[in-house]
């Protein structure tokens, strides 16, 4: 019977496009699991990862990532990995995460925490896990505990030396916790919780997303195999300490276009990325057919 389920769970794992030399087999359990915590499914710039024994790594569309790295993205740049469990872990222009915590048993038992150390985060999980305290995302003060749900999270201190961290729902739902505050609630789709640090005085604020932006934000239509997905906005913290404007939700695009002549939207952008990597694809795709390996 062991072997029964040991040969079922090495097919399903070779569903998933991993080499043998990718598994790790635990006798204890007759289980076989992946020995790395996902690839990199999509680049545009340059990516870094960092492991304990601090070797850097540039990342490509396909290169693995263990649960020991510390992962960023230069300037102009955005990457897309998607973990073993089948998440997808998205990083906006000069944003950096790590992987606190990572134990994978199969893609619904797993434990996970997510911290979004500084930049624009998108974090999609596919599967729902066994318990609603076994996956997490934090960033800096606030943290989110999660079963399977679509997160957008900040971190990013502005120019008047105000640390800002952010979190919103799109799909699913959540408890998020601020350790700073002790303020706790459940969230449900379209709540976006912002905390405001400035020395030792740290404000909070709950608001909505609007309409509009909850369907900019979920993009539909888009392929996510293939293309990337809008960033949540900077929350701009003007008024919050004392300076007389309202503070607003409205902040900087995710892409930031660095031609000295360009005036085009992060729309334009987002759309001419996504048209390149179609045509990539594309080509990749003729180019196997015509020499097959």
């Amino acid at each position: 019977m062991k072997n029964l389920i040991l040969t079922f769970t090495l097919m399903a794992f070779a569903s998933l496009s991993f080499a043998q030399e990718d598994m790790v087999f635990d006798p204890t359990t007759s289980s076989v699991t992946p020995n790395f915590m996902g690839r990199v499914m999509l680049v545009k710039g340059e990516g870094f990862a960092k492991g304990d024994d601090g070797e850097e790594r540039k990342l490509q569309k396909g290169f693995k990532v263990y649960k020991d790295d510390t992962i960023w993205t230069g300037k102009s740049s955005v990457m897309k990995i998607q973990l073993t469990d089948t998440s997808i872990i998205t990083l906006g222009v000069e944003s950096v995460v790590k992987m606190e915590e990572w134990e994978f048993k199969t893609q619904r038992d797993r434990n996970a925490t997510l911290n979004v150390v500084k930049g624009k985060v998108r974090a999609y999980f596919r599967l729902k896990s066994k318990r609603p305290d076994q996956l997490k995302v934090k960033t800096g003060n606030i943290s989110m505990g999660i079963r399977g749900t679509k997160i957008l999270a900040n971190s990013f201190k502005s120019k008047g030396g105000v640390d800002v961290n952010q979190m919103a729902l799109i799909e699913g739902s959540a408890k998020l916790i601020d350790s700073v505050t002790g303020f706790e609630k459940s969230f449900g789709v379209g709540d976006h919780y912002i905390s405001v640090a400035k020395g030792d005085e740290t404000k909070y604020d709950i608001q909505r997303l609007p309409d509009a932006e909850l369907k900019r934000l979920l993009a539909p239509g888009s392929d996510y195999k293939t293309q990337f997905q809008p960033f949540l906005n900077e929350f701009d913290s003007a008024g919050l300490f004392g300076d007389g404007r309202e503070p607003s939700s409205l902040g900087s695009p995710e892409y930031e276009d660095d031609s000295k002549t360009s005036n085009k939207s992060w729309r334009d952008t987002l759309n001419k990325l996504n048209e390149k990597l179609d045509e990539y694809e594309t080509t990749r795709k003729k180019i196997r057919r015509k020499y097959p390996q």
